[in-house]
């Protein structure tokens, strides 16, 4: 059989849509990812899978757990130390808007330079959360922004971005540090991103 690239990424957003909307639970989304990995074993994709971007789904979709939203994007830094778009889970592509806003927001995060925060707007809101803020587009839309960083040694390093929606379930807390922390971390130490030291 031979299927679309992508089409793994689009079954595992519509079975974690179906877990959020409570039509699964745990033991059948587990039991549906098994059968989805047996079954892609026997496929055949029109390009190879980018393991950098499964792990990144994979790492988009658990935030997108722990914190409960629907929806979501994934930036991680790149080779040339600057956001890139790694994944996205039950949207479509980011409005070029929210990607100048998670860059200046993740710039700022790293370097308070007044120049480099000029993108960001007052609708942005820092939550009690290290590194988390709620941001409002210019259409209402309500995000969550939550930084993804590791500390390696005494430096800490930031690894990327995620920008997620919000619906009446969305939180944020401790554990969403926790867990966002432990992501960025593996994203490092599997060669996905070389991160951003700060200073």
């Amino acid at each position: 059989m031979i299927v679309w690239l992508l089409s793994r990424t689009e079954i595992v957003s519509a079975l974690r849509r179906l877990v959020r909307e409570g039509h699964l639970d745990k033991k059948e989304i587990s039991a549906a990812l098994r059968r989805l990995d047996r079954l892609s074993r026997t496929w055949a994709e029109v390009e190879a899978v980018d393991p950098v971007r499964e792990r990144a789904e994979r790492a988009l979709g658990l935030l997108c757990d722990v914190t409960r939203s629907p929806r979501g994007h994934l930036y991680l830094v790149g080779a040339d130390a600057q956001l890139a778009l790694a994944a996205t889970l039950d949207s479509p592509p980011p409005d070029p808007e929210v990607t100048r806003f998670a860059r200046a927001f993740f710039a700022r995060q790293i370097d308070e330079d007044e120049e480099r925060s000029a993108g960001l707007t007052q609708a942005t809101q820092m939550l009690s959360l290290p590194g988390a803020a709620s941001f409002t587009d210019r259409n209402g839309v309500e995000r969550r922004l939550l930084m993804l960083t590791c500390k390696q040694g005494p430096t800490v390093v930031y690894v990327g971005l995620a920008v997620l929606a919000v619906d009446e379930t969305c939180s944020l807390d401790p554990d969403t540090v926790t867990s966002a922390t432990a992501l960025a971390s593996y994203l490092i130490q599997a060669g996905d991103t070389p991160g951003r030291r700060a200073g």
